[in-house]
């Protein structure tokens, strides 16, 4: 009896451990950075974006991992057969996802620059090479099993510090729990979107339906539950640290200076140490999602688009080169990281349409119940709309055009949103 218990309670450890690529994958330097900075920006006004995005993340990675479970393909496999000889969706598909994964790269490894900095006192050149090499080396010889378990120990590891520092913070809880209810802009769209392309990360549905090739439905409920819930929390906790510091100026070296302060050598080294964790777990994940994504997207059965196949390789090559580049060029770093964010948030309505129409394929197994097409709906308006709002923020920088986002034009705006979400999710092609 006792032995049965013990192998179940390793076998549940082992599949939170495993599914904890997803948040390894999330909880990177954009993770820290947006999160940071939305806390300095708007103390704890924009709580309420990532307790959203941390539920949203969980019912479409839910819904991309039972793809393969329940059908025995992957959402690329899914697309790439709903879209047969449409080559230039699928290429569209991958390259927007590549393309993002290299956005994020290139953040990653500037964020991990940035941690070397702030313990150095400046920026070297020779631990990002170091630091992409090793990521390569890993890429070509291990399995994503192996590499998963690892991720998740080091996330997890990053985590328990966060989470003690938060409760060592002087935090007004009544505000933290309104706060996390209550939708509220901040005056920054664009960081809003951050805060949800920081959580809901489209190349993870991607990557949570590509290594899911286990039958055990509840197992992989569980490892999501927990791996997602512990990152949402672990960017809450980010988010709610920001907020102690009195500016947005320079916000990562403003939060080292705290941590020194506050709590003497270990504060010195937690943050940079922490970036370079976050980094590093980031700047393997970003090229494995990429490369698992246009491989699954070709719908080809040709072993070069294996795990350890030529074409697999060159697209995590590539992706991790590019974002080694940038990093090397000495782009800034916070902007790149959420400006990657927000790309990616922009990306996440097509994806999130796509797999709300995939997973309810008529006659298939695994539909969702009508409670589930909700909230996903809910989700998929929710994220077009703030893409629009970042569009239109954008267009108001261009001179000439300074209108105001009066109320009448966030009413119009949710409106073109909601139709162009029943439009995606419930329009039927022609035969």
């Amino acid at each position: 009896m006792a032995e049965r218990i013990d192998n179940g309670m390793i076998q549940r450890i082992g599949k939170i451990l495993f599914w904890s690529v997803i948040a390894a994958a999330f909880i990177g330097p954009g993770t820290v950075t947006t999160a940071v900075s939305a806390g300095a920006t708007a103390g704890y006004g924009l709580l309420w974006a990532l307790v959203f995005s941390t539920v949203a993340c969980f019912i479409l990675q839910e819904a991309a991992a039972r793809l393969p479970i329940l059908r025995d393909q992957s959402l690329g496999e899914a697309l790439a057969r709903q879209f047969g000889n449409n080559h230039t969706v699928r290429i569209a598909i991958a390259g927007m996802v590549i393309m993002g994964c290299i956005a994020y790269e290139g953040g990653n490894l500037s964020g991990a620059n940035l941690g070397i900095g702030l313990l150095a006192g400046e920026a070297l050149a020779w631990p990002l090479l170091l630091m992409g090499a090793i990521a390569a080396l890993l890429l070509y010889t291990l399995s994503y099993q192996w590499l998963a378990r690892v991720l998740g120990i080091m996330v997890a590891g990053m985590g328990l510090f966060f989470f003690w520092l938060l409760w060592q913070l002087p935090i007004d809880w009544a505000a933290v729990a309104k706060a996390a209810v209550t939708p509220d802009f901040g005056g920054s769209t664009v960081m809003v979107l951050g805060l949800v392309g920081t959580t809901i990360v489209p190349y993870n549905l991607f990557l949570g339906s590509g290594i899911s090739r286990e039958k055990d439905l509840g197992g992989m409920r569980l490892g999501l539950a927990v791996a997602i819930g512990l990152g949402g929390l672990l960017s809450m906790a980010l988010l709610l640290t920001g907020a102690q510091l009195s500016s947005n100026k320079e916000v990562l070296e403003g939060l080292h200076q705290l941590l020194s302060r506050e709590y003497g050598m270990v504060g010195r080294y937690i943050l940079p140490l922490g970036l370079l964790a976050a980094g590093f777990t980031s700047t393997i994940t970003a090229p494995f999602a990429a490369a698992i994504t246009a491989g699954s997207v070709s719908g080809s059965t040709d072993p070069a688009w294996s795990d350890r196949g030529p074409f697999f390789r060159i697209i995590w090559g590539v992706v991790l080169g590019f974002g080694l580049l940038m990093s090397l060029l000495g782009m800034k770093p916070v902007p790149l990281i959420i400006m990657a964010q927000a790309f990616n948030g922009l990306l996440l309505p097509v994806v999130g349409i796509f797999l709300y129409r995939i997973i309810n394929q008529p006659g298939r197994e695994g539909r969702n119940p009508l409670w589930l097409n909700v909230l996903m709906g809910i989700i998929v308006w929710v994220t077009t709309l703030l893409g629009l709002r970042s569009l239109v923020n954008g267009l108001r920088s261009i001179p000439g055009m300074d209108f105001p986002l009066g109320e009448s034009l966030s009413y119009l705006l949710a409106g073109i949103a909601l139709l162009i979400t029943l439009f995606g999710l419930f329009w039927k092609r022609s035969k």
